[in-house]
């Protein structure tokens, strides 16, 4: 379970629940990013991408370079707090 918690913070992943209309059904988007620096990155973004594939759910992923991201949350300094942004 640490590990779990620890690779979520560290890849910025979120679920967000969004109105499909009039249905009345949610869709579900999985939101990842993370800092082009960042090594497991892009096995967090393989992973997640079959998941939500998987599980019918879109799926978006950001990838920039650390001082962009850092400039996109200032005066934060945990890129942890791009997804907020980014929801």
């Amino acid at each position: 379970a640490a590990l779990r918690e620890w690779r979520m913070s560290r890849c910025a992943c979120a679920a967000v629940d969004d109105d499909a209309g009039s249905s009345g059904v949610g869709r579900i988007a999985i939101l990842m990013a993370y800092s082009a620096n960042y090594a497991p990155g892009p096995i967090c973004e393989a992973v997640n991408r079959v998941y939500a594939e998987r599980h019918g759910y879109d799926f978006q992923c950001d990838v920039m370079p650390l001082a962009d991201m850092l400039s996109a949350i200032a005066p934060r300094n945990a890129c942890t707090w791009y997804k907020v942004l980014a929801l």
